[in-house]
C-alpha cells in the first residue's frame, strides 16, 4: 500500500506541473494584461507604467515570468535566479530561509480591483461556497 501512495504521489508531480503551466498560459494570453486597468487613468505617466512593468516582472520573458509566479525563482534579482542572494534556495519555506513569492508559498498576489490580498479575498468567499455546496 506505501508503495502505491508512494508511486501516485510521485505521478502527480507532473500532473500539478502541468496544471500550473496550462493556467498560466491562460492568464498570459487573455487579453489586455496586468495594466490595461490604468489605461484610461491620466496619472499614468510613462515613467510610472515604465517602473509597475518592471516592478512586475513583465519586462522578463515568459518562463522567468513563470518561474517567478510559481515560488521557484527569487524576484529580487534578474533573470532565473533559483538561488537567493544568501545562497539559499527560493523554494525553500520561508522558515528555512527560502522565499516568500509565488504560489510554493501561498503567495497569490493582490487584486488589482480592490487592493486586497487575493488569499484573503478566496478565504472569504470559501465558506459561504461550503455552505452553500452542503
Amino acid at each position: 500500500m506505501a508503495r502505491y501512495l508512494v508511486r501516485r504521489l510521485i505521478q502527480a508531480i507532473p500532473v500539478v506541473i502541468g496544471i500550473t503551466i496550462v493556467s498560466y498560459a491562460i492568464m498570459v494570453s487573455a487579453p489586455g494584461g496586468p495594466l490595461s486597468k490604468f489605461a484610461q487613468n491620466p496619472k499614468m505617466t510613462p515613467e510610472l507604467r515604465a517602473r509597475l512593468i518592471k516592478a512586475w516582472g513583465l519586462d522578463q520573458p515568459i518562463p522567468i515570468q513563470y518561474c517567478r509566479w510559481v515560488g521557484l525563482c527569487d524576484p529580487d534579482q534578474d533573470g532565473v535566479a533559483l538561488l537567493r542572494r544568501d545562497g539559499v534556495p527560493n523554494f525553500l519555506p520561508t522558515g528555512l530561509g527560502g522565499g516568500d513569492n509565488g504560489l510554493l508559498h501561498g503567495d497569490l498576489g493582490f487584486s488589482l480591483d480592490s487592493g486586497e490580498d487575493v488569499g484573503t479575498r478566496v478565504g472569504h468567499a470559501a465558506l459561504p461556497t461550503l455552505l452553500l455546496e452542503g
